[in-house]
């Protein structure tokens, strides 16, 4: 018994230092509550079993961890009060659709277009994008997309490259133009009839002055 209170506590010590920076709780997490197993039940913990890490912030947002002890995944993700988590397969997923995006650039505005062959109107652009890696279809409109339950509503404070940006420029506050963000302040979309897919600038005033709201669609229960 003494000898495995040993090895738990020289595990534990061990996370701590090994986890990344990014990875670490946050000054302000008040308490973990609980060490459970990947699997139903509890186990002992020891160099090849694999726990979750769950604590809460001030606010009672939940900072999730999992620590797989495989040698290819010794490393933690976080999942925030919004139930998103980063790992592998998010960011993999993530990247194959910015990259699908960034390929279409130059392709001209098609109302009604949803593939390379033809051109795409601003929704057919993400409807082609996402659906090709997510486990279910996202809507066709741009509306639909921005009331669909499954995207989780971000502010423009907490965009991440791949959520949804939608704009309201003929309809007042219903989403009739979609564009998918990039980073730096910078999004893609498919603008207008006589234009040709483009990254534009979140900060020109045009922009500023129609934005609607943005919508995270990359998450644990979308990736399949």
């Amino acid at each position: 018994m003494f000898k495995t209170k040993i090895r738990l506590i020289t595990l534990l010590m061990a996370v701590s230092v090994s986890m990344p920076l990014w990875a670490k709780p946050h000054h302000h997490a008040k308490k973990a509550v609980s060490h459970t197993h990947h699997q139903q039940g509890s186990r002992t913990l020891n160099a090849r079993t694999s726990f979750h890490y769950d604590a809460f912030d001030v606010n009672g947002s939940l900072l999730n961890a999992s620590y797989d002890t495989k040698a290819s995944k010794r490393h933690f993700h976080l999942r925030d009060g919004t139930g998103l988590a980063e790992t592998d397969a998010l960011h993999e997923t993530r990247e194959k659709i910015l990259a699908r995006l960034k390929a279409q650039l130059g392709k001209p505005y098609v109302w009604g277009g949803e593939s390379p062959r033809e051109g795409f109107d601003c929704s057919g652009l993400v409807f082609y994008a996402y659906n090709a890696h997510l486990s279910a279809s996202l809507p066709r409109t741009a509306n639909a997309m921005y009331h669909d339950r499954r995207g989780n509503p971000v502010t423009a404070s907490e965009l991440k490259p791949g959520d949804l940006v939608f704009f309201h420029i003929h309809h007042g506050k219903k989403a009739d133009h979609v564009g998918v963000y990039l980073g730096d302040g910078q999004f893609i979309q498919a603008p207008r009839t006589g234009e040709t897919i483009r990254i534009s600038s979140l900060n020109n005033p045009f922009w500023q002055d129609h934005w609607l709201g943005a919508r995270r669609v990359i998450t644990p229960r979308t990736v399949a």
